[in-house]
C-alpha cells in the first residue's frame, strides 16, 4: 500500500485545471494525487487514443512510449482548453536487469503550456501480469488463468499468426471459450495474452497509482536554478564498474538531473558510488 504523503502543492500549479488524454479510465488513478497533494483538478480529454497504436498491433505505435505520452498530453491542451495537459503510456516486456522477469515500464508527461513546462516522471516494475500463451485446443490451462488473474484481470485471444484479435477484454469463460474456438478456426494455434488496457487490469490501475505519487513528488521538487517545477532525473548512464573486476556493466553509474522548463537549461550529473554486484557483470558472469 502506498503511504498518504504531505499535500505541498506547488505554487506555480495550485489551483490549476489539467486534462488527461485517455479512454482507460486513467482519471481516475491520476486524479485523487494531482487534487490532494497538489492542488490541481483533472477532467478527461476525449480522444480515441487506440488510434496511437494498441497493444495487441492492429494499428501499429509509430511513437517511442515517451513520444506517444507527450502527444497525449498536447491533445488533452488542444481539446479541451486546459492549461496544463497529461499523457500516460505503458510498455510491456522483459525487465532489462531481471532476467526472464516480465516487467512494465509507465511513463507520464504533464505539459504546462503557461510556464512552458514539461515534466515527465516513470516506473519500471516487475508487478505485472504480462503474459502470453498459445494453445491447440478450446482449453486454458487452470495454472495460467491463476497466474494471470483471470477473471479479474481481462484477457485477449487472438489467431496465431494474425494481429487481428477473436475478442479482447475476456472476463468469463464463456467468451473465452468462444474466442478460442472462433480463433482455432482460421489457425493452429490460439495466441492467449493479458489485456493490458488499464480499465481491465488491476495490477496496472495499481502501477499507475504509484506513478501519480511519483509525479506528484516531481511536481514538488523545484529547480534550484530557477524554482520551476519538475526537477528531478531524465535521463541516465550506465556503466557501472564491477565490484570484482571493474568491467563496465548495464547498471546506471550516474543519475541526470535536469530543470523541467524549456526555459532553463540547468543541469546536475549525480554519479552513484557503489559498485556493481558481480552477477551483472558480463565478464564475471557471461
Amino acid at each position: 500500500m502506498i503511504p498518504t504523503r504531505e499535500r505541498v502543492p506547488h505554487p506555480w500549479l495550485a489551483g490549476r485545471r489539467a486534462a488527461i488524454t485517455t479512454q482507460h479510465g486513467k482519471e481516475r488513478q491520476f486524479g485523487p494525487a494531482l487534487r490532494d497533494r497538489a492542488d490541481i483538478t483533472l477532467e478527461v480529454a476525449t480522444f480515441d487514443t487506440d488510434l496511437l497504436g494498441t497493444f495487441t498491433g492492429t494499428i501499429a505505435r509509430t511513437r517511442s512510449p515517451r513520444d506517444t505520452a507527450l502527444r497525449k498530453a498536447e491533445l488533452a491542451v488542444e481539446i479541451t482548453g486546459c492549461p496544463i495537459g497529461l499523457g500516460s503510456e505503458g510498455s510491456f516486456g522483459p525487465h532489462p536487469a531481471l532476467l526472464f522477469v516480465p516487467s512494465a515500464l509507465e511513463i507520464v508527461v504533464l505539459v504546462d503550456v503557461e510556464n512552458d513546462l514539461e515534466i515527465i516522471a516513470s516506473l519500471l516494475t516487475p508487478n505485472t501480469n504480462h503474459a502470453q500463451l498459445a494453445v491447440d485446443e478450446p482449453v486454458v490451462p487452470a495454472e495460467f488463468l491463476s497466474r494471470v488473474g483471470y477473471p479479474e484481470h481481462a484477457l485477449i485471444v487472438t489467431p496465431g499468426g494474425t494481429n487481428e484479435p477473436a475478442a479482447t477484454a475476456i472476463r468469463d469463460d464463456d467468451a473465452l471459450r468462444a474466442a478460442l474456438r472462433h480463433s482455432l478456426n482460421h489457425a493452429s494455434t490460439a495466441m492467449i495474452t493479458t489485456d493490458l488496457r488499464a480499465h481491465l487490469n488491476p495490477t496496472r490501475q495499481g502501477t499507475l497509482v504509484e506513478l501519480a505519487d511519483r509525479l506528484v513528488d516531481r511536481l514538488q521538487s523545484s529547480c534550484p536554478a530557477c524554482d520551476a517545477p519538475g526537477w528531478g532525473v531524465t535521463t541516465q548512464e550506465t556503466g557501472r564498474p564491477c565490484a570484482e573486476c571493474d568491467t563496465p556493466t548495464e547498471l546506471v553509474a550516474a543519475d541526470i538531473w535536469t530543470c523541467a522548463s524549456r526555459r532553463c537549461t540547468h543541469t546536475d550529473r549525480r554519479r552513484r558510488d557503489d559498485l556493481a554486484d558481480p552477477a551483472s557483470c558480463p565478464t564475471c558472469n557471461p
